[in-house]
Order: C-alpha cells, then structure tokens, then sequence
C-alpha cells in the first residue's frame, strides 16, 4: 500500500456496483442482532466512538503485524510477504469510493484481519469500505467462540455501515474478510462499541470486586 493510487487498480466505473444495503447471516447466532444503517445502531445501543484512526499512535500507510489503540488490537492474517495491517491516510482512490476523506484501516493483499475488544463488549458497529467482487463477511466471536458469520453488501462508491449487539455473552472479537482486495482496497472505519457491565464479568474483576465490598463492610463495623 505505497502510494496513494499505484499498489491496488482503482474501481473502473464499467464495473457491477451493488446498490442498497444486505447484511445476511451465513451462521445464525440468537443472542446478536445485527444492523445495516449507523442510526438504526445508534437507536438501539449507548455506543460511543472509540477509534477513528486519525491519532493513532503508530506510522500510517506502512504494514504492522498487529497494533493496539484505544483498548482495541488489530491483527492482520494475510498479506505478502507477510501478514498485517494498515492505516491509510486519507486521499486513496483505489478504494471503492472515489477518494477517501479519512484514515481507513485496511490491509496488504486481499483483506483479512480481527478487531480483538474489551471485557464486557455489547456492541461494536464501524464504517465499512468494500468493493464489487463480492461482500465483505464478517465474523463475530462470542467469549472466543464464533457466534455468526455475516455477509455484508453495498454500493461500493459509498461509504457503508455494519453494527451488532449481543444479548448473551460479550463480543470478544470481530473478523474482517473480504474478496479482491488485493486489487481493490476495502477496510473499516470510525470504530463504536458500548460496554454493558451487566455481562459477566472475568474471574479477577469479580474477586476485585469481593475484597472492595468486604474492606468497606469492615471499616463500616469499626
């Protein structure tokens, strides 16, 4: 990903373009509710931004094996001659939009990389980047555990959105996988998760948790 138009072919305006929005689960899970549209997210969770890409504190447009930001860590899973992933500063035009206006995480080859979250994670929705050789897929883990895998589709020349909410386990990881990368950038973007503390929480928070209440029943019967 060296330049701003010369590593991957920019989107020939002769090609299929999807138009509308289809987001289909290949792997069902019942515990996740999955969105197509920002709004729709943002009426059903308490999310907040949380990663933009525009300060991260690592070299942008330059491969990295795995990073981590804001609590969040980025691990690529192609790529030659090895596996990793990118921020690209804006002002691309081998994405599927005409140019980028933002920093979008993507890869090297065809895309392949996970987002790895925080405890507690209820939701997690981002921006989505694609091109037209096919959808970009999805895949949520919940406690480590692949719950779905969704299909997620849209005109290529716009910037698209996919978010979902699990109503059992925390999200503990999201998979991005997407066809033709290689020759057309895809990639996310504008990262939104929401914690919900009524998840179950780990082992050593609870014990945590279970000194501070015992210190303070103890300081109460002095």
């Amino acid at each position: 990903l060296t330049g701003h138009q010369t590593m991957k072919r920019i989107l020939a305006p002769s090609l299929v373009a999807w138009f509308g929005l289809m987001i289909l689960p290949s792997t069902s899970h019942a515990a996740l509710v999955a969105y197509g549209d920002a709004s729709s997210f943002s009426a059903a969770t308490t999310s907040i931004l949380i990663e933009d890409f525009e300060s991260v504190a690592v070299a942008y447009d330059t491969g990295h094996g795995s990073f981590s930001s804001n609590g969040l860590t980025y691990t690529g899973l192609a790529g030659t001659p090895v596996p990793n992933v990118y921020i690209a500063s804006p002002g691309y035009t081998n994405f599927g939009v005409a140019i980028t206006t933002s920093s979008v995480l993507t890869a090297n080859g065809d895309e392949d990389f996970t987002i790895d979250l925080g405890p507690n994670i209820r939701a997690v929705g981002f921006d989505t980047y694609l091109n037209d050789f096919g959808p970009g897929v999805v895949a949520v883990y919940i406690n480590g555990t692949l719950a779905a895998n969704y299909d997620v589709a849209h005109d290529p020349t716009v910037v698209g959105f996919f978010g979902v909410v699990s109503t059992t386990g925390p999200i503990s990881q999201i998979r991005w996988t997407t066809t033709g990368g290689g020759q057309i950038n895809t990639g996310i973007d504008n990262v939104r998760v929401q914690e919900d503390r009524r998840l179950p929480t780990p082992a050593p928070l609870l014990l945590v948790g279970a000194g501070l209440l015992g210190l303070w029943q103890l300081r109460n019967q002095n």
